[in-house]
């Protein structure tokens, strides 16, 4: 499959991808938007390098990504709307320039770096179990400002920090 630059699978009854999608290394695009009974991602997954664009929303039993996710070194947009029954994020790359998981009722976790990097293109509205993560965020956060320019991290973390629930924060 080394031709293979786009792959949808929309709405198909699939439950699992298999782990030969690691060998489409030319894949760019991978669709798999209202696949409802789809569980899991193969680790495999994380071999393709040229990906850029992962479309995940409407998988209602999605209950787990690849904790490797953060090595698809191309991934600018990461669409998650709907997956209901995902708890965590994984660690992701700052390449990504959109992460839309709105409507994960069931996400708890997220990586603060994840967040930090891509503060500005992160959509999280209905997503409310994050309420109880926003004083960990918070403190990973402020532990991380230690690394980062003081000035730009006060105006940041005072903006964040300013915001009364962490799921209204990501509506930008």
């Amino acid at each position: 499959m080394p031709c293979l630059r786009k792959l949808c699978l929309d709405g198909t009854a699939i439950t699992e991808l298999p782990s030969s999608i690691g060998y489409a290394t030319e894949l760019e695009i991978l669709d798999l938007i209202n696949c409802r009974k789809l569980r899991s991602l193969p680790s495999s997954i994380c071999k393709l390098t040229l990906l850029h664009n992962l479309s995940l929303s409407g998988c209602s039993d999605l209950g787990k990504l690849p904790r490797t996710l953060d090595r698809l070194c191309s991934l600018q947009e990461l669409k998650l709307q709907n997956c209901r029954s995902l708890p965590a994020l994984p660690s992701l790359l700052s390449s990504l320039k959109l992460i839309n998981a709105s409507n994960c009722e069931s996400l708890e976790d997220i990586s603060p770096q994840s967040v930090f990097l891509i503060f500005g293109g992160s959509i999280f509205g209905s997503c409310f179990k994050l309420n109880k993560f926003q004083s960990t965020m918070e403190r990973d956060l402020q532990s991380m400002a230690a690394h980062v320019n003081q000035e730009i991290w006060r105006s940041t973390f005072d903006q964040f920090s300013s915001l009364s629930n962490v799921h209204e924060s990501f509506l930008f």
